[in-house]
């Protein structure tokens, strides 16, 4: 019976070990991010309807761009350009409340191109404020905006998975650090309850045979069982 016990409470000592390990080192999963579409090819119509396929789809919430002389006189849709690519750097809701300020527009769109993409400054904003801006010049400006941005895109999905195999390599670090602690908590353990087993079993094979005097020796191999579980808790 008391072999029993022992080999029971040893199972769940080593239960408890590796349930203690999960629960302490836990390995966080990390979502993995998603990569930012390339742009479109060229349509057979030209550079021209290859270069709108790519501009339509990121200002259509704020302007409506069909072409690339008219479309960009106001300065609206170079921020709405820029808003999409770097939402939360500016307020298009406070620009749309003041879209006749079409010169600071135009201004703050080139400013902020060439500050937070790189883009330089190609265009004057007189160069826009004319009835029909030069088209080459414009879709020269967006081509380097999109090229700029395609490259913006390449660098921060890098960065999100290099990002993510740092958490995977630490997470592993983890568990390794908390399977070694428990491979020798549990040694330290097996060693502990052998010498409880071999301090048993004389007194068992010396006892009277009486029921008192086996729950004593029981009681007492029991005390010590819990104080290793208390020195194994501790180490792990």
């Amino acid at each position: 019976m008391t072999s029993l016990i022992l080999t029971v409470s040893n199972s769940f000592l080593i239960n408890l070990g590796y349930l203690h390990v999960c629960v302490n080192n836990p390995i966080t999963p990390t979502p993995t991010p998603t990569l930012s579409p390339q742009s479109p090819p060229l349509s057979k119509t030209g550079a021209q309807d290859g270069l709108l396929d790519w501009v339509q789809p990121r200002t259509e919430k704020h302007y409506d761009v069909n072409n690339f002389t008219t479309s960009w006189k106001d300065g609206i849709a170079l921020l709405a350009l820029f808003d999409n690519i770097k939402p939360g750097v500016i307020d298009m809701d406070e620009i749309m409340a003041n879209e006749d300020d079409i010169e600071a527009h135009l201004a703050q769109g080139f400013d902020l191109f060439e500050e937070h993409l790189g883009v330089p400054k190609m265009l004057e904003v007189k160069d826009l404020m004319v009835s029909k801006p030069d088209k080459k010049s414009v879709m020269t400006y967006i081509s380097a905006i999109k090229n700029a941005t395609q490259k913006y895109e390449e660098e921060r999905a890098k960065h999100a998975l290099d990002e993510q195999q740092m958490h995977k390599n630490r997470g592993e670090e983890l568990y390794a650090q908390g399977l070694a602690k428990y491979a020798q908590a549990s040694a330290d353990d097996e060693s502990c309850l052998d010498d409880i087993v071999a301090d048993a079993i004389p007194e068992l094979n010396e006892c009277d045979g009486s029921d008192e005097e086996f729950e004593r020796i029981k009681e007492e191999a029991h005390h010590k069982l819990k104080d290793a579980t208390v020195r194994y808790v501790r180490m792990t």
